[in-house]
């Protein structure tokens, strides 16, 4: 599932970038592999796939001990990442307001889109634990807690400093699954 990050913030900041989750990455890796081992052209290619993927037969999977290892450590890096970035935010201002709303499609066809919606106010006494603490119920909502998600907030808190402000700093950043 893939998603889309768009940041804008006090200062004239504006960030928006379309990302391919980590589960996207598996089929390509499954459908290169294929791709390098069958003969017949694109037709065998897509039987070949097409096949696989029905019987589970797949050697890049979300559930294999390496992939589970693998996002484990992204988790970590992009939480450690995204700590340094809010730390950093927060230095320098005294007060910042950060709204975050995460929005993935329903799974059940004409029914509203789910997710959350968090809008707070840190100041020098708040830390990063207080913000993943209100923040991670809304990514789970909408089904998007994952590490590329991790990934894509600290690259917008990341970028977000370098537009100096006075007064309450101000920053929008919305999730949106696609």
């Amino acid at each position: 599932m893939s998603f889309r990050i768009h940041a804008a913030g006090t200062g004239g900041f504006r960030h928006q970038r379309n990302w391919t989750d980590e589960g996207d990455v598996y089929d390509l890796a499954s459908a290169m592999s294929l791709a390098a081992s069958t003969s017949g052209g694109v037709r065998g290619v897509a039987t070949e796939y097409g096949t696989s993927r029905v019987l589970g037969l797949t050697d890049a999977t979300s559930d294999s001990p390496v992939q589970r290892a693998t996002r484990t450590v992204g988790t970590l890096t992009c939480m450690h990442t995204l700590n340094d970035a809010f730390t950093l935010a927060l230095a320098e201002r005294s007060r910042m307001q950060i709204a975050v709303t995460a929005q993935s499609p329903s799974s059940m066809p004409f029914f509203p889109d789910v997710g959350g919606h968090l809008r707070y106010t840190y100041d020098s006494r708040d830390n990063f634990y207080d913000f993943m603490c209100d923040l991670t119920p809304k990514l789970e909502a909408a089904n998007l807690n994952r590490f590329t998600v991790l990934c894509a907030l600290a690259e917008a808190f990341a970028l977000w400093p370098h537009h100096g402000t006075r007064g309450i700093a101000m920053l929008v950043v919305q999730l949106t699954g696609t």
